[in-house]
């Protein structure tokens, strides 16, 4: 198993689409930063990340009707010749209470940076509060 470090995790963003995304060098962050951060009114220092030694790897469920969603990355793992970022994303159950507002979540995480392809395994769920 691959250790991680989580940079963000969070209910809100301007990225409405889903994403899995891998970011390796300085360019590219400080960009996807500026979008996921756009749509508030400051926005948060860019978190430092030494690109020669680390990557970012992120995922994002899009916009959700309402609170109570979620995405995790649960481990990563060197499987077949790829670096395998396993998540979980997770829907609110029947009688969960949740916001009524729309909501993005994502999560970004730091990992050492290995010379092997990123390659996704996204998993569904239900929580049932």
């Amino acid at each position: 198993m691959v250790t991680f470090e989580t940079i963000e995790k969070a209910a809100y963003a301007a990225v409405e689409q889903p994403f899995e995304k891998v970011i390796q060098d300085q360019s590219s962050w400080h960009n996807f930063w500026r979008e996921l951060h756009s749509s508030k009114s400051s926005t948060k220092p860019l978190p430092t990340v030494d690109f020669r030694e680390n990557l970012v790897i992120g995922v994002g469920v899009g916009n959700k009707s309402s609170g109570g969603y979620s995405v995790e990355i649960q481990e990563i793992n060197i499987e077949g010749g790829v670096l395998l970022v396993k998540y979980l994303e997770e829907q609110p159950g029947a009688n969960c209470f949740t916001t009524q507002a729309l909501t993005q979540p994502y999560q970004l995480i730091k990992v050492k940076k290995f010379k092997l392809p990123v390659k996704f395994n996204r998993k569904t769920g239900v929580n049932n509060c």
